[in-house]
């Protein structure tokens, strides 16, 4: 739990600097960071890809990426079918929408402030892909992103906001602990079953697809492809069996 731990204090940290200094040049420092963040998203989520299709040979490895191909395809159109990234979008615009009233003078409820935050911050690919990575592999690489990208963000949530913003470091907790930990006491079995690596390709595929979100090189609908995350390891299972 060590990368939601980092991701928690970031969050506080951010917090506080907004609570003393109103004035926190949040929009400036994120356009000076994006190019990095952009470069260590791709790093970050190319190596758990490498790590998680590598295998016995170039042929072990290459059968993997074909199947991590696939199950992301399959996994997507299952998604689609589910309308994750729909759902996940009508809380985004939730979230949007407040923080704009916010910037346009109008009192926020406390628990609207709350929910705003929680699905800034929970509701994303790194919340799902970080802490399982590091679950499996004890990569903190993806979870250190994000506590940079909550942080900073940190500095408008609470200007706009309000410190009530701090709160959302508790579902952050709660979320990515519990998948960090049920990873980690799943470890054994996937790795009986040769299916560790399969989870961590493909949560590395999902934080490499972030560097589009942070240079805002269009939409990807991430959420459909969460079902990829069951897909592939059946995938690399059966291809096992064969």
């Amino acid at each position: 739990m060590t990368g939601t731990l980092i991701n928690v204090a970031a969050i506080l940290v951010g917090g506080a600097i907004a609570s003393f200094l109103r004035g926190a040049p949040s929009g400036v420092l994120e356009q000076r960071l994006k190019p990095w963040l952009g470069a260590f998203a791709l790093y970050a989520g190319g190596r758990a890809i490498f790590v998680g299709v590598s295998g016995d040979g170039f042929w072990t490895a290459l059968l993997r990426g074909v199947l991590l191909m696939g199950g992301l395809s399959v996994g997507r159109v299952i998604g689609r079918k589910l309308g994750l990234q729909n759902a996940w979008n009508r809380m985004g615009r939730f979230a949007r929408e407040e923080l704009q009233r916010a910037h346009e003078g109008a009192k926020i409820p406390a628990n609207n402030a709350f929910l705003a935050v929680c699905a800034i911050f929970c509701l994303s690919p790194l919340a799902v892909a970080g802490p399982l990575i590091e679950g499996v592999s004890s990569d903190l690489r993806p979870l250190l992103l994000k506590s940079v990208l909550d942080g900073v963000g940190m500095l408008t949530f609470v200007r706009l906001l309000g410190p009530g913003c701090l709160i959302g470091a508790i579902p952050v907790l709660s979320l990515q602990g519990s998948l960090t930990l049920a990873a980690k006491l799943a470890l054994t079995w996937l790795e009986a079953q040769g299916l560790d690596g399969a989870i961590q390709a493909t949560c590395g595929f999902l934080v490499l697809a972030v560097t589009l979100v942070i240079f805002g090189m269009g939409r990807v609908r991430l959420a459909d492809y969460l079902p990829a995350l069951l897909v592939v390891p059946a995938l690399y299972r059966l291809a096992a069996l064969i």
